[in-house]
């Protein structure tokens, strides 16, 4: 698949027995947190992070924060092999999303989730997703890049139809308490100077 179009095969390109459809506003699969919603077609989906491990299967819908302490495994399934898309939402897409969003709409902050892995109902809204999403794996054929901006605002939106908890967890930069001030370094900053030397500086 041509990585020009935003989707794209598994980085690891010893995975070839594994289908992933990666969508993305880069060419390149951040390595920094992110958020993360995957649909699976086939197969199975092991998420661990710290000491939670979470199971997701063929039409179920897992939502993440991805970060160097979650472990990914893609598991066939006898003669079904994974087939899954990972919809992953930058930082720098959220911040454009919301600021399109009208303010006034936006619940006030409640009960939050208190998990970064949440697996996610079954509603219309996310299987509307699902459903538009399995000719590209049956013809094998690569979004365009006005198509994969399309799903990622429909991933967005799906999200916070079924539940205003989402609001809160995709744009938790407009909660002073939540900033990601590792993330803004790397995403802001383009002098080679490592963590230790902004905390000191801001000391």
């Amino acid at each position: 698949m041509k990585a020009g179009n935003f989707i794209f095969q598994t980085p690891n390109h010893r995975d070839k027995s594994f289908d992933s459809l990666f969508i993305c506003d880069t060419p390149r699969i951040p390595l920094h947190p992110q958020y993360m919603m995957v649909l699976v077609y086939s197969g199975e989906l092991l998420i661990a992070q710290g000491n939670k491990d979470v199971s997701t299967k063929c039409g179920e819908y897992v939502f993440m924060k991805y970060d160097n302490k979650t472990v990914i495994t893609k598991n066939n399934c006898g003669e079904n092999k994974f087939r899954g898309v990972f919809m992953i939402f930058r930082h720098s897409f959220l911040l454009k999303f919301y600021s399109n969003l009208d303010k006034r709409k936006i619940p006030a902050l409640g009960e939050t989730f208190d998990s970064d892995i949440i697996k996610l109902p079954q509603t219309p809204y996310i299987q509307s997703l699902y459903l538009s999403m399995v000719p590209y794996f049956n013809w094998k054929t690569n979004l365009s890049f006005s198509l994969m901006e399309l799903k990622l605002q429909e991933g967005i939106y799906n999200l916070l139809l079924m539940d205003d908890r989402f609001y809160w967890r995709l744009f938790d930069f407009i909660n002073p308490d939540e900033v990601n001030l590792l993330y803004f370094i790397k995403e802001n900053c383009i002098h080679n100077l490592s963590t230790n030397t902004y905390i000191e500086k801001g000391n």
